[in-house]
């Protein structure tokens, strides 16, 4: 054995060798940029982390370095901003529920280092008053007003946070404060227990889902986010995203922006083209960048074709009905699903019923208009989704059918008389030809 040790000390390092000389690659990284249907070297992108989905199905459309976390700044009052939507779903908190303003609060609203509303110390505003300056003009006192309304003075609406994300599919968030400053920049208002520089770290992926969540929590959403301004006691307090409007033929209507010295400049932005809406994030653009990286995207979307399916892509479009008075149900999708995807790319389906609906396969009655059928599986070339590997659409039955009773009972009578028939023409032959003695 002693003999053999120097060739396998040998073999070792130059394993080592190699292992260290070749790019670290995850399964995850490997296939990000390149299978997907728009690739960096269409976009040429210049941020640390970007990404765009299909803010419906969440379809991943562009992403580069999508995993990475990084500092999200003000990007971190859409997960706020979530919070208070399911609060007011739950009936916890209303529009018109009044929040009051500490003196620790008031006085981060006057700091001029960050974009803010001024709030007076002791007076009330409502949820609807920081919901708006929270989104539209980036206050930080009023995300952090929220805040404390949900969590309390002395809880930790970090943790809420976080609890949120983790429901949605992020786990273990970086998420520790309601506005993204960091701990020190918070002064009095920060955690004891962590250090002066945690601030509030996502990656471009889970930003990505964080607003594909807040919008469909809230869809009305963008009829804030699009304001160009508000008015806050008399005075226009302007939006920080610079990007609304019609930019490489998409509408752009929000979403998020956040500055700050370690993030950069990041932007979440939502954007409408036809009846198709897109969801994009950059982060960690250059001073001044994070429109151009966006706008980027946006022009690079335009090289993919939207494929829209329809009832005629079905392999078969009705179904016979055993025991109906119908004939046959016709089936389709109580929403036409679409893909977008290279233009020489090309979807396959297969549809697969759902078990026990069949009978001699058939469906049988009764039957109710959107009733489930089964799943239409979709396969197609870089085909990626936020929290699916692949896709599978609904589809349903389009109209009703009831069973037909008469015709089950008049065809249940015309099988007893068939089989009494049956019956009968047995016992004759079997008396006809009986040997007789």
């Amino acid at each position: 054995m002693a003999k053999n040790r120097p060739f396998k000390l040998l073999l070792l390092s130059f394993m080592l060798f190699f292992s260290l000389g070749m790019p670290l690659r995850t399964g995850q990284a490997a296939a990000n940029s390149s299978n997907l249907p728009l690739t960096n070297q269409q976009v040429q992108s210049q941020a640390k982390g970007a990404i765009a989905i299909d803010a419906n199905s969440g379809q991943i459309l562009y992403g580069e370095n999508q995993d990475q976390r990084l500092p999200i700044a003000s990007v971190s009052k859409l997960v706020t901003i979530g919070v208070v939507l399911q609060k007011i779903k739950q009936h916890q908190l209303n529009w018109d529920t009044k929040v009051p303003i500490s003196q620790a609060i008031a006085t981060l609203s006057q700091n001029p280092l960050y974009t803010n509303v001024p709030l007076v110390a002791g007076q009330t505003y409502t949820v609807r008053q920081l919901y708006n300056a929270s989104l539209v003009t980036s206050a930080n006192a009023a995300a952090i007003a929220l805040g404390q309304s949900i969590a309390g003075p002395h809880g930790d609406f970090g943790q809420i946070m976080r609890q949120t994300v983790s429901k949605w599919g992020i786990k273990n968030a970086q998420l520790y404060n309601a506005c993204g400053l960091t701990n020190q920049e918070l002064g009095s208002l920060g955690s004891s227990q962590l250090s002066g520089a945690t601030e509030n770290k996502l990656s471009a992926k889970e930003t990505a889902l964080i607003a594909q969540k807040v919008y469909q929590l809230n869809p009305q959403i963008v009829q804030t986010t699009a304001l160009q301004q508000i008015n806050w006691n008399g005075i226009p307090e302007a939006t920080t995203n610079h990007l609304l409007g019609n930019h490489a033929g998409f509408q752009v209507d929000g979403l998020k922006t956040g500055t700050s010295d370690t993030a950069g400049e990041n932007l979440v932005a939502t954007a409408t083209k036809g009846n198709h809406r897109v969801i994009t994030v950059v982060i960690g653009a250059a001073t001044g960048q994070r429109n151009l990286q966006t706008a980027k995207i946006l022009n690079g979307l335009n090289q993919l074709q939207v494929v829209n399916l329809q009832r005629k892509n079905l392999p078969y479009q009705k179904l016979q009905v055993i025991n109906g008075k119908q004939s046959s149900v016709p089936l389709g999708f109580q929403r036409p699903p679409y893909y977008w995807l290279r233009k020489s790319d090309q979807l396959t389906t297969r549809l697969v019923p759902n078990d026990g609906l069949t009978q001699f396969s058939m469906p049988l009655a009764p039957i109710h208009k959107n009733q489930p059928f089964g799943q239409l599986q979709i396969q197609a070339p870089h085909l990626q989704f936020l929290q699916r590997q692949s896709s599978s659409i609904p589809v349903v039955f389009t109209n009703s059918d009831n069973i037909a009773w008469g015709r089950m009972f008049l065809g249940g009578f015309e099988l007893i008389v068939i089989i009494a028939g049956l019956g009968y023409l047995v016992y004759w032959l079997k008396n006809r030809y009986a040997p007789r003695h």
